[in-house]
């Protein structure tokens, strides 16, 4: 007797039903009875039944679960994976293993599934199915926006895990040119520039990371907006040595060149002053015999 996680497959159109039972074999009989007699719980797979026949489904072992206490939380993982209660990917009738559709789990419940899938460790098989299972896979802008909103209240000990589990890890070819590909054309927020400035302050380099840094830039072309942009950047920059804030006084002072230019009430109005007076200094040395 084998207890474990299973998948019925439309070899078709690839959609799929996944379960769980304290004996597969015997639960995959069940199915096939009350499929042949028309009497299946799933309306969704009862009909691709009856339109593509028997010999178009495939039964498959996703995992063997030894303890049948975990069956439900190891059945979610995978409802979870394949999204086969959507409508579009599979027969699932369910969002949550062993429920009701819109049945709302207990604290208790959710708490009891959760430590089933503390220490969970997949075989490499288990693996290679889930990650062919995701290939391919496009999210709706309503699925999207969800994971981002989860994904911006996740805690600080998720975050660290996440960061931790991340470490060592390399990126294929492919994976590295899709994300490129994702992030053309995309707008930091102020906000988010602001917490990579935070997280970069102070940041050493080694010599290794260095090096990557300068091949990586040999042969790079910046288009005429990041020129122009950072130009702009730099002038900013050398904008902020003509002036600063004096604390005792309470305003800021303007020297161009080791030469006195005047007392300033704002930071905004020290900056006009630096912008006007280089451009007269400039001016003048051009006139000049």
């Amino acid at each position: 007797m084998k207890s474990g996680i299973y998948l019925i497959k439309n070899i078709v159109n690839n959609k799929v039903y996944v379960g769980s039972a304290v004996n597969v074999d015997k639960r995959w009989s069940q199915h096939k009875n009350h499929l042949k007699r028309g009497k299946h719980h799933s309306c969704h797979l009862q009909s691709a039944w009856d339109k593509y026949g028997e010999q178009t489904f495939t039964f498959d072992i996703l995992e063997l679960v030894s303890n049948p206490e975990h069956l439900l939380a190891y059945e979610q993982v995978y409802l979870d994976y394949y999204k086969s209660y959507e409508n579009d990917r599979g027969y699932n009738i369910c969002k949550v293993a062993g429920s009701q559709f819109g049945m709302k789990r207990s604290e208790e419940a959710r708490r009891k599934m959760s430590e089933a899938h503390t220490g969970l460790k997949r075989s490499e098989e288990t693996k290679k199915k889930i990650s062919e299972a995701q290939k391919g896979r496009i999210f709706s802008e309503e699925t999207k926006l969800k994971i981002g909103e989860a994904s911006k209240n996740r805690s600080e000990e998720t975050k660290k895990k996440i960061a931790q589990a991340n470490i060592g890890r390399k990126l294929s070819e492919e994976h590295k040119q899709k994300l490129r590909e994702a992030n053309i054309g995309k707008k930091i927020s102020e906000e988010a520039k602001q917490k990579i400035r935070e997280i970069k302050t102070g940041v050493k380099r080694s010599e290794e990371t260095k090096r990557k840094l300068r091949e990586a830039r040999i042969g790079k072309k910046a288009s005429e907006e990041t020129i122009a942009k950072m130009r702009e950047a730099q002038r900013k920059s050398n904008n902020k040595k003509y002036y600063y804030f004096n604390k005792q006084r309470k305003k800021y002072l303007v020297r161009i060149w080791g030469k006195f230019v005047g007392w300033y009430n704002t930071e905004e109005e020290a900056k006009q002053s630096v912008v006007i007076n280089l451009e007269k200094l400039k001016a003048e040395q051009t006139l000049s015999p």
